[in-house]
């Protein structure tokens, strides 16, 4: 079936009209069909100050689609048999031998290692994206770990640490930087001539799309970032160098046998759980299509990109402005050519009948004390969204109380089932992520008068922080002074039974959980999606 290319243009650019506005921020998207460029095209501006138009050869920080780049380094020294992803990490980084000699290199592409997030971490132990976070302050925050989330390969959860000891490995393997390596092993082969590796985001160049985060009456705040980016984020490109490495995916110019079977190729976890990790790529499906995809972010930096490899389309989108629906927008795109090419919608799950009173007793918060991590069954725009955190996973429904995340759709466990009463709601969880619980609806209806019995200071012996914890205007805050920084005093929000959370425009959402003994309050514990259970004591 031709493609009426008039009529999708026309439908981008409708769909980016908000980004056509004189004097705010932008995006970039370009589509490749079939091995050729079909669509590229820029909206907006990458530089407020300047007028700079954010164009298809924009400089930008594509933050974690880096990731899919350093799985294919390690690739690349697979195909050389210098390493091999069974490998142990502690044989080849013996400063984390202390984690255990079972995590492998493989463990560490695919996010199943259980090492936390230590972009996580350093928002817990004090750092707030204002100031500067040095490479050694990061490598500490990872080396220091004493415990994993998880046992290596029980659970899949998202950290960045693991693609920073990724890139450690690849540069004391190739004997240079990461950034070296990936020019010479990856840019040069495909022709990437404006792509590179700065050694911070503050180190980009100054052509470089800034970041910019809504603010009220439709202006916009830059931010200026200082992380030490590498393996994890840190590669800046244009559109056009990620349309070079998109058909990498069609040609295989590197020459990686099996090069996009191997990168979107998945492992079950230990009890045999699939997943929608593979190496560096996130997987799942769209109108029935396996579907690859990965999306990056910073504040007011977002990237995403997404290949289906039948339809041999690809969408990429670049947008230097927060909040911005990444991967929403960019599946719309890759809608519009699915739709002409008469690859319809999905089936419709409202076929499905749904018990409407047992869902609105259910609809609500939900935490588990032992991982620290905070849910909230909510209605979407068409069907119900499970919140992790503050991170939204629409769901499709498989039965009158049972549903699924988009990937897993009738495979497995039921991703959420409602197994409560009108009275008594009680969700089992059984996640992509290998995460599995039973957990009771947190009580809207209780509260706290007596702030005053948390007041006090707590250290964190691991990240050798101290949670400095105060009443003002009978609001709870929260100061945390630690090694990478000390963040503004931040108002915490009641949400049960010693349960707070703090949400920051520019952080992680964090749980902050008080455990009562004697009528005392002898410890919190702070909890990110990627980071559960940082025990903070008493002092």
């Amino acid at each position: 079936m031709a493609l009426n290319e008039n009529k999708i243009i026309n439908r981008i650019d409708e769909l980016f009209c908000d980004f056509d506005i004189d004097g705010v921020p932008g995006a970039a998207i370009a589509v490749i069909k079939d091995g050729n460029t079909v669509f590229k095209k820029g909206y907006g501006l990458a530089n407020i100050e300047t007028s700079q138009p954010f164009e298809v050869d924009t400089l930008f920080g594509i933050c974690s689609i880096t990731k899919q780049f350093t799985a294919t380094c390690i690739l690349l020294l697979e195909k050389d048999g210098r390493l091999s992803l069974d490998d142990s990490m502690s044989s080849l980084m013996p400063e984390l031998a202390h984690l255990g000699d079972e995590i492998t290199v493989g463990d560490l592409c695919r996010n199943t290692s259980g090492i936390r997030d230590y972009l996580g971490l350093a928002s817990i132990a004090g750092y707030d994206w204002t100031g500067k976070l040095s490479k050694q302050a990061a490598l500490k925050l990872i080396y220091d770990q004493q415990t994993l989330n998880f046992p290596r390969g029980e659970r899949c959860y998202y950290s960045n640490s693991n693609f920073v000891i990724l890139a450690q490995i690849i540069e004391r393997l190739e004997d240079k930087p990461f950034g070296d390596v990936l020019r010479d092993r990856i840019f040069k082969p495909l022709g990437m001539n404006n792509s590179s590796l700065p050694v911070s985001t503050a180190k980009r160049p100054a052509e470089t799309a800034l970041a910019y985060i809504a603010g009220g009456e439709g202006s916009f705040q830059e931010l200026t970032i200082d992380v030490p980016l590498s393996g994890e984020g840190g590669i800046v490109s244009t559109l056009d160098d990620l349309i070079l490495w998109e058909k990498n995916f069609e040609n295989n110019i590197l020459n990686i046998v099996d090069f996009e079977q191997r990168l979107s190729h998945t492992i079950p976890l230990n009890d045999g759980t699939e997943v929608s990790y593979a190496l560096g790529l996130g997987v799942s499906s769209m109108r029935g299509n396996f579907m690859q995809a990965h999306s990056g972010g910073l504040p007011g930096i977002l990237s995403h990109r997404l290949r289906i490899p039948d339809q041999r389309l690809s969408v990429i989108g670049l947008f230097n402005r927060a909040p911005a629906d990444m991967t929403g927008l960019t599946e719309k795109v890759a809608g519009f050519y699915l739709d002409e090419a008469g690859i319809l919608q999905d089936s419709d799950p409202s076929t499905v009948e749904l018990d409407n009173e047992l869902i609105e007793a259910h609809l609500g918060s939900y935490f588990d004390p032992q991982s620290g991590m905070l849910f909230e069954l909510c209605r979407g725009e068409e069907n119900l969204s499970l919140k992790i955190m503050t991170t939204p996973r629409p769901l499709l429904p498989r039965s009158q109380t049972e549903w699924d995340e988009t990937f897993k759709q009738n495979k497995g466990k039921p991703s959420v089932s409602l197994v409560g009463t009108l009275t008594q709601p009680c969700l089992q969880l059984a996640l992509l992520t290998g995460y599995q619980a039973n957990l009771a609806k947190l009580s809207s209806e209780i509260e706290d008068d007596n702030l005053e019995k948390y007041c006090g200071t707590y250290f964190s012996d691991e990240l050798k922080a101290s949670c400095h914890i105060t009443v003002d205007d009978k609001s709870l805050n929260m100061c945390v002074k630690g090694e990478v920084g000390e963040n503004s005093p931040v108002t915490l929000k009641s949400i049960g039974e010693r349960l707070f959370i703090n949400i920051s425009a520019t952080n992680f959402a964090q749980t902050v959980y008080f455990s009562e003994k004697d009528e005392q309050i002898p410890q919190l514990i702070i909890s990110t999606e990627r980071d559960n259970s940082l025990l903070f004591k008493q002092k």
